[in-house]
């Protein structure tokens, strides 16, 4: 049974020949592979081979394509707020965020993910992992969710304090930030990806009532348009570190919310299968 196979039986209830095995692995891939994280980052071609690598060595079931915040924040607003680091991923200097201004937002515009920039280079890397892997392996695509992409932009505490500030900008900011997401997405789908994860760790900050108020319903949009489309793909919501929302569980101290994670499951076909367990 290939991975791809297995992830899906799985999450439909089925019978496998084991669970899948879908670790975050990216330093680990670089390392494994003989790359500095750095060039693993700015090279879809020596992440692609880095994941090819991880799955040969060590029989993982997916390739990561996950690898740093800093992709579409690049291709929107250039590299003034982003640090370079030798052996790690780039980082966000939250002192020159691309947003410190917030008069800024309405001169961004939607970035091309077939245009050369960083973006680009993941689906580059992708389409070798599709033509390398074969159809039957599991490839993860990756995308800013609506406050990740956000929080990177304007910076994560300046962004928290905006939920009471100005909520109108959050709701703009976020408007635009999940627009960027369902492209983004779409154009991994293209390439090859059956899976899209969309991290929101920052979600993890907030309490349940701006969770449902600002970010829930643009997280769903995301998602509702990639399963319109493509509803044989798979989508994951990540949304503090160590845990994955699968399907778009809640986060931190949303807790969910159980009304939200009831929906969440009927949106996915998943609710007869969780009966019984709480929800």
């Amino acid at each position: 049974m290939e991975s791809l196979e297995r992830t899906r039986r799985v999450i439909a209830g089925q019978p496998v020949d084991r669970l899948p095995a879908q670790p975050v692995l990216m330093m680990f891939a670089a390392q494994n592979a003989g790359y500095r994280y750095l060039d693993y980052t700015v090279d879809g071609g020596k992440m692609a081979h880095a994941q090819l690598k991880m799955m040969e060595d060590y029989g993982v079931d997916c390739l990561l394509t996950c690898s740093d915040p800093a992709r579409e924040v690049i291709d929107i607003a250039g590299t003034g707020s982003v640090d370079w680091f030798d052996d790690q991923g780039p980082a966000i200097n939250e002192g020159r965020a691309a947003l410190r201004d917030k008069a800024r937002l309405k001169q961004f515009k939607l970035p091309d993910p077939l245009g050369g920039g960083r973006m680009h280079d993941r689906i580059k890397g992708i389409e070798i992992m599709r033509r390398e892997g074969g159809p039957g392996v599991s490839i993860v695509g990756w995308v800013e969710g609506p406050l990740a992409l956000g929080a990177e932009l304007r910076g994560v505490c300046t962004i928290m304090t905006d939920f009471l500030d100005d909520p109108p900008f959050v709701r703009d900011l976020f408007a635009f930030t999940s627009e960027v997401a369902i492209h983004y997405a779409m154009a991994q789908i293209e390439a090859g990806a059956d899976t899209i994860g969309m991290s929101d760790a920052a979600a993890s900050m907030m309490g349940p009532r701006p969770y449902a108020e600002f970010l829930f319903p643009m997280q769903q949009r995301v998602f509702t348009v990639i399963k319109e489309k493509y509803p044989e793909v798979t989508a994951r919501r990540h949304l503090r570190a160590g845990f994955s929302g699968g399907f778009a569980a809640g986060a931190g101290q949303t807790r969910a919310g159980t009304g939200d994670l009831r929906e969440c499951l009927h949106h996915y076909g998943l609710a007869g299968r969780h009966a019984g367990k709480g929800l």
